[in-house]
């Protein structure tokens, strides 16, 4: 993921998520997260400010839901998917 495109508060996180309030998965998946107690950051895609970017990530990452996660590698960010590829990640039962 180009570093330009990451929320300047949100670059020491482990986990980005990008969704919106009236997503269920994205509920999930922030919940999740608080749960395990990882760092993450949520970005609200409905926002104003943020309404490019919601197409932008889209397309970069050929898909049409949300939630858009993705997880610090090494100090690069990688696109693991939706809710269920961060259960995954997370080896959650």
């Amino acid at each position: 993921m180009d570093s330009g495109m990451i929320p300047e508060f949100a670059k020491d996180q482990s986990v980005l998520i990008f969704g919106a309030v009236y997503c269920k998965y994205c509920k999930m998946a922030k919940k999740l997260m608080e749960e395990k107690n990882g760092s993450f950051t949520y970005v609200d895609l409905d926002d104003y400010e943020h309404i490019e970017l919601k197409e932008t990530l889209k397309k970069l990452n050929n898909v049409e839901t949300i939630p858009i996660i993705y997880k610090k590698y090494d100090e690069e960010y990688k696109f693991i998917g939706g809710y269920q590829e961060l259960v995954k990640n997370l080896k959650v039962d």
